[in-house]
């Protein structure tokens, strides 16, 4: 499992690369999110970092009062600022509300790396500016898929369409790889076996493949502007 210092570390990360490519370009079409531009993706990452920063400071359900104001490239500077802030001063490993499994405030540690590491590639697509998601990052990125929204009703098994089959993505970056099985209404992690499929790929390029047309065109935050 990976230390939730490293999570912050991708949070902050991942949240000042996007503040410091989107200017200049929020009127940019995103290509891997239809319907958004750099913009109205801005939008979505400032809600969702102040969403976050409410849930971990009062460690439930949480609806914050967001102040968008006319300046979308402001409003993700400051609330992912303050969510970064938030992070800093919170034990991970403290009681909280989270709609995972995981009830503590680690579940946001990892929610917001993953959410704003996968954005910022996003971003970075969107200008010509691509550059590799860690490895690490990457691969916790699947356990969280998998474990986490692996049981939606209208989620990843839907996407997949499986009936029992099992895909094992091969991390070539990482000598490293993660095995599941398909089932018709969730997603399991299953032992060493031979697999029906068989992906290769870094393990960036790999939790990518995982959020294409699920998790980068749905948002788990009801603070997400309009």
């Amino acid at each position: 499992m990976i230390e939730a210092k490293a999570l912050l570390a991708a949070v902050r990360a991942a949240g000042d690369r996007i503040g410091a490519i989107a200017d200049g370009h929020l009127k940019d079409p995103v290509p891997s999110m239809p319907g958004y531009d750099v913009g109205s993706l801005l939008l979505h990452t400032g809600g969702f970092s102040a969403w976050v920063r409410e849930c971990v400071a009062t460690r439930e359900q949480a609806q914050p009062n967001l102040d968008v104001g006319d300046d979308a490239l402001a409003f993700h500077v400051r609330e992912h600022a303050a969510l970064v802030a938030e992070l800093e001063r919170t034990d991970p490993t403290e009681e909280a509300w989270s709609w995972g499994t995981d009830q503590r405030v680690r579940f946001w540690y990892r929610r917001a790396a993953q959410e704003l590491t996968v954005h910022r590639w996003d971003v970075e697509n969107a200008v010509g500016a691509i550059s590799p998601i860690d490895a690490n990052i990457g691969l916790d990125g699947i356990d969280e898929f998998v474990l986490e929204f692996g049981r939606e009703a209208d989620g990843p098994p839907q996407l997949f369409g499986g009936t029992g089959e099992t895909l094992r993505l091969n991390a070539s970056d990482a000598d490293d790889y993660r095995a599941f099985r398909v089932d018709a209404d969730r997603l399991v992690y299953v032992a060493e076996g031979v697999p029906d499929v068989t992906i290769t790929g870094s393990a960036g390029d790999l939790v990518l493949f995982m959020g294409d047309g699920y998790r980068r065109r749905r948002s788990r935050s009801p603070a997400t502007p309009a």
